[in-house]
């Protein structure tokens, strides 16, 4: 095994209820995970946790004696990370970069001297594929850009570079399952929000973050059961039951849960039911966006990442309400570990899909 200086840390703090941190290394010629932490903060909202929150955050990775070095990758709050859709009619005489410029100082809601630009998808538009480009243009106001560098060298690391959220999604998809010839929909579900991508074997189709989570979940639960422990019952019974069993007088896996009282497999899915509609049709929303735009387009499943893809039978209760097939995604279970205990749960790869994905982009200057 031999440690490899391009591999950051890679921090997420994309979903501000669990901020995340892990590196890779080099384990016999291919990338392994050496070290990874996640945090569960109290509360599930991203917009309200705070700059010395962050900063104690990675303060403590750089110290751990698990990490090494201090350069950091970041994925920034996902509040900060604005997206356009763009559509570029190309020149001989402009490069691509002058396009996208020219595109954006009409599209964007800010004047452009006070925006970051970057773009992750270049695609053909089929109306003129010679000539004309769909563009996926990601923008940071450059006020937030500097606090989040500020955030970094106050913890003492360097901020080597920053991406959106969904870069990492597409990176680690990439990682964990091969590309189809249909379109993939990916779905990122965390405590504070949920992305959602259309991913083909060309680049990103398109593109959304919803406000639904799995503390809508939690919640649902909590307002309608008596638990004695919330902070324990509450995953226990998403992982345990989840929505395995959405049909009436039905037990699944069993009927006792943590603390006090009974409540069968049945009840909890029948519970978390209503409000897992509102995310079938956040799913249907998106494609049928791009099948407007694209005509003859093709599905061929949902891949479900994040704290969702560990919720008991979501993966099943989907594919019912989608007419599509859906897989929960472990990207540990494809993603190599080099120390045994290299982070907290091997089985909450999930969790950990987004840092995982930034984490596996290495960075050549370093």
């Amino acid at each position: 095994m031999s440690w490899n200086q391009r591999y950051p840390i890679a921090v997420d703090f994309s979903d501000g209820a669990a901020p995340t941190a892990v590196q890779f290394t080099t384990a016999h010629g291919v990338p392994a995970v050496r070290a990874g932490v996640r945090h569960e903060a109290a509360t599930p909202s991203a917009s309200n946790v705070s700059e010395d929150d962050q900063v104690a955050f990675v303060r403590s990775v750089v110290r751990n004696p698990l990490f090494k070095g201090r350069s950091i990758a970041l994925l920034p709050p996902q509040q900060t990370i604005l997206t356009y859709p763009l559509y570029v009619t190309l020149t001989k005489e402009e490069p691509l970069e002058a396009a996208i410029v020219r595109e954006a100082r009409d599209a964007l809601d800010m004047p452009i001297e006070e925006a970051v630009l970057d773009y992750i998808s270049v695609l053909p538009d089929p109306s003129e594929p010679d000539r004309a480009r769909q563009i996926l243009l990601v923008v940071m106001r450059r006020t937030d850009v500097q606090k989040q560098e500020e955030i970094i060298s106050r913890a003492g690391g360097v901020l080597e570079s920053m991406e959106p959220a969904v870069a990492a999604l597409l990176r680690v998809h990439a990682a964990c399952e091969t590309p189809g010839a249909q379109r993939a929909l990916l779905c990122n579900i965390t405590r504070s929000h949920t992305i959602l991508a259309v991913a083909s074997r060309d680049g990103l189709g398109a593109t959304r973050t919803v406000s639904w989570s799995t503390e809508a979940l939690r919640r649902r639960l909590a307002d309608n059961l008596e638990l004695q422990n919330e902070k324990r019952d509450l995953p226990f019974l998403l992982r345990r039951y989840g929505l395995l069993d959405t049909a009436p007088g039905q037990d699944g896996p069993g009927n006792a849960t943590p603390g006090n009282g009974v409540a069968p497999s049945a009840t909890v899915a029948q519970l978390l039911a209503p409000t897992t509609d509102r995310l079938a049709h956040e799913l249907h929303s998106i494609m049928g966006y791009v099948r407007a735009v694209t005509p003859d387009v093709t599905f061929g499943g949902v891949f479900l990442y994040g704290e969702g893809a560990q919720v008991a039978g979501m993966d099943r209760y989907l594919e019912h309400e989608l007419n599509l097939p859906v897989k929960a995604v472990n990207p540990l279970e494809r993603i190599a570990l080099a120390e045994a205990q290299a982070v907290p749960e091997p089985t909450d790869g999930g969790r950990l899909a987004l840092a995982l994905g930034l984490g596996l982009r290495r960075v050549r200057w370093l």
